[in-house]
């Protein structure tokens, strides 16, 4: 039977040791979870995470050892300095740096997924830029077609944009812009692709939707955006111009989205040259040679 050491330094070397071995412990938990976040699996932290769990729980079962040493077997002799030096100046430390490393890395990998959001975000709408709408395009026109999918585009533009700017202010100008984005939003599916390509012109991917389909979806965004968003000039309502188009089948499809924004944009072109405040489907558009 084991005997609790009687003297009061062994007795708090132990409790000592114990305590290390418990918080070695669960910083070896702390750097698995981590390492089993879903992460690509060449994230550089994830070997040494790994690894790094593998020592602690060494760490820990030496320190087990090192208890067992000093305080049972070596019950007559006084605890010497050095192992109490040893614990508190290395022992302890290795898993402090530990939890302290795994922290600093979640705080890292957080920053990386908030830039890499920002690369791919118009900051004043908070809908897709540019570059964004083309990386998330492009991977729902590939999803759509390995489904048998049909997919359109819709171009969208603020009519009399610059009118409001004008005559408003730039600072109007942009709460229309919000206001435009997000009464878009509404409207559309979650696997809907909404983005601002630039100015007061957006783009809206609508995969599974024929050119049809795609045109009564842009005449509800097209009324609702006239009903729901102020214009800030007072003069007349805020109206929207769209044009309309399919996805061409055959080609790749980057090279089909750049074609079809375009033919949508000239569709677009032609119902501001119509009046305005409306969606025009373009022709079928002509592959190029």
């Amino acid at each position: 039977m084991i005997m609790l050491p009687s003297n009061p330094t062994d007795f708090i070397y132990l409790i000592c040791r114990l305590m290390l071995s418990v918080f070695a412990v669960a910083a070896a938990v702390n750097a698995v979870h981590y390492a089993h976040q879903d992460k690509p699996v060449y994230h550089r932290h994830l070997r040494v995470a790994r690894i790094g769990a593998f020592l602690l729980g060494i760490a820990a079962t030496m320190s087990c050892v090192d208890a067992m040493d000093n305080v049972f077997l070596r019950a007559n002799e006084q605890t010497p300095l050095s192992s109490w030096l040893w614990l508190f100046c290395f022992d302890l430390l290795l898993p402090i740096y530990a939890f302290l490393l795994v922290r600093a890395w979640r705080q890292r990998d957080q920053a990386e997924l908030e830039l890499a959001r920002l690369v791919v975000t118009d900051l004043l709408t908070g809908t897709l830029n540019r570059r964004g709408f083309f990386e998330r395009a492009i991977g729902s026109i590939g999803q759509a077609r390995r489904a048998g999918q049909i997919v359109s585009v819709a171009m969208l533009d603020i009519d009399h944009f610059k009118g409001i700017n004008d005559q408003s202010g730039h600072a109007a100008g942009d709460e229309v812009l919000q206001r435009f984005a997000a009464t878009v939003a509404l409207e559309l599916r979650p696997g809907d692709v909404f983005g601002r390509l630039g100015g007061d012109e957006f783009a809206v991917l609508l995969p599974g939707d024929t050119d049809d389909i795609a045109l009564q979806t842009a005449e509800r965004l097209r009324a609702r955006v006239r009903a729901e968003v102020a214009n800030p000039t007072g003069n007349a309502p805020t109206t929207v111009s769209a044009g309309v188009t399919s996805l061409l089948e055959g080609i790749e499809p980057e090279p089909a989205l750049v074609t079809a924004l375009c033919t949508a944009d000239s569709a677009l072109y032609a119902a501001k040259q119509a009046g305005r405040n409306r969606a025009l489907l373009a022709p079928s558009a002509i592959p190029p040679r």
